[in-house]
């Protein structure tokens, strides 16, 4: 039974339902800034999660009308700056999975500026792909970690628009908006992001006894963990007190009998030691000292 809620558990730990926030703007102040933070969020049992965006440039919300939700981020906010190149991280108060996050209206082959057109590049981390928005609207297209309009084909001269997205856990993202020349502007929409991992606390914890009496009373026969969780592999040492190994186990739950090559060890205080890994391959190491009882 002990070896059924181990392994339970540790899956429960490790595929917990992911709970996704949409974050869009309606909460963003129309003044210039090149900090703000986002609300709070709850995720299911996640709670207090935000974010905050740092811009080179000041960033501040905008309406816009359909097809895109009516409050937008709009970066830079002064669209008669002259800087051709913007820089912009969003930092998330804890770790997040799966973020997602809508630009609106990227101009491709813009006549009369050196640079054709709008993209997103310098991105980190690397995003996983672009979604189309679907119906009319024109996508995006990931090339060599950089976001840009269509593919950036010399025949087309319109406007796109798309997700692009990260898989996996992370706690920021960064990039850099390349703009044409004066009056165009970097537009998002919407900030979805999952909220998996802190749904379960998933630190490994082990608390060994301090004694043990192996005398076939049936009560307290083993030296084995009173509790333990998230716990991947272990192997456990006994030492005796001239700092012999009298005992190598990697099974936690096989328990020491106080018996070493068979033969009853006399009473006494023990060393233990066990090194263990959890489900992040991070490794630990606890020791402690054991009183074997006849």
């Amino acid at each position: 039974m002990k070896v059924l809620i181990f392994i339970l558990f540790s899956v429960f730990c490790f595929n917990a339902e992911c709970q996704t926030v949409n974050s869009g703007f309606s909460w963003l102040s129309t003044s210039p800034t090149t900090t703000v933070s986002s609300p709070s969020y709850t995720a299911g049992s996640c709670s207090n999660i935000n974010y905050t965006i740092t811009t080179s440039e000041a960033l501040r919300g905008v309406s816009n009308g359909p097809p895109y939700n009516n409050n937008c981020l709009i970066f830079p906010s002064n669209i008669n700056i002259t800087p051709l190149f913007v820089d912009m991280t969003i930092a998330f108060n804890q770790p997040i999975n799966n973020l997602k996050i809508r630009f609106i209206d990227l101009d491709e082959n813009v006549s009369g500026f050196t640079q054709p057109e709008e993209s997103i590049s310098q991105i980190n981390p690397a995003p996983s792909s672009v979604t189309p928005l679907g119906g009319n609207i024109n996508p995006l297209y990931l090339s060599s970690g950089s976001v840009t309009p269509f593919n950036n084909n010399p025949s087309n001269n319109n406007d796109a628009s798309g997700w692009v997205n990260w898989t996996g856990n992370l706690t920021s993202v960064s990039f850099r908006y390349n703009r044409p020349g004066e009056l165009y502007a970097l537009i998002i929409d919407s900030i979805y992001f999952d909220c998996p991992s802190c749904l379960v606390d998933c630190n490994p914890i082990i608390e060994m006894p301090n004694t043990f009496s192996p005398n076939e009373d049936e009560t307290n026969e083993l030296f084995i963990p009173i509790f333990y969780k998230n716990i991947k592999s272990a192997n456990l040492i006994i030492l005796n007190r001239w700092g012999n190994m009298i005992y190598n186990e990697s099974n936690l739950l096989s328990g020491w009998d106080g018996r070493s090559n068979g033969k009853e060890c006399s009473e006494g205080v023990y060393f233990w030691k066990i090194e263990y890994e959890d489900f992040n391959s991070s490794k630990f190491t606890e020791h402690g000292f054991i009183h074997l009882v006849r």
